[in-house]
């Protein structure tokens, strides 16, 4: 995050262990939503940023669903309605490479907005060296680990970051 610019007091590490990202149905899962449903209401954040929905990474499509299940508890709170709800923006980690066609995303469920991130793509760069589990310097004895391919930083390093922000009822 400090590469990124992000104030360290700004952070809240939620102390989940890699690969252990609560579930739906995992005891742990409505305490940890209930968390970000706070720190959501609190911030009063009008967007976030989640992976993809059905990104392989298990940790992924559980903080997905963590972040969805605190949206529906923020509107919840507000009776019901979605106003003021923020907006969840996805974002593709490993669907494009390691996903099948069932967890690539599809035309009818989100829209794709493009953002031009050209003047902060160095500190995106910064920061994903520094992501040394997933460039292979820390886990080095599993072939099918999910560690990011020489193609794949350069996707996530481009001058354009893709979001996807799935359809809601109204």
């Amino acid at each position: 995050m400090g590469c990124l610019g992000v104030p360290a007091e700004r952070v809240l590490p939620m102390r989940l262990p890699d690969g252990d990202v609560p579930h739906v149905g995992d005891a742990r899962f409505e305490p940890c939503a209930d968390v970000l449903r706070a720190l959501i209401e609190t911030t009063g954040a009008g967007a976030l940023l989640v992976p993809w929905r059905r990104d392989p990474h298990p940790d992924h499509r559980a903080a997905w669903a963590l972040v969805e299940r605190a949206v529906e508890r923020l509107a919840e709170r507000h009776e019901g309605s979605n106003a003021g709800s923020p907006r969840v923006l996805e974002y593709l980690v490993w669907a494009l490479e390691r996903g099948t066609p069932e967890e690539v995303p599809r035309q009818e469920e989100a829209r794709v907005w493009r953002a031009d991130i050209r003047r902060v793509q160095s500190h995106k760069r910064h920061a994903i060296a520094a992501h040394r589990s997933q460039s292979g310097l820390v886990i080095t004895d599993d072939p099918h680990g999910f560690t990011l391919s020489a193609e794949m930083r350069e996707r996530a390093t481009a001058a354009h970051e893709y979001f996807l922000e799935g359809f809601r009822p109204a």
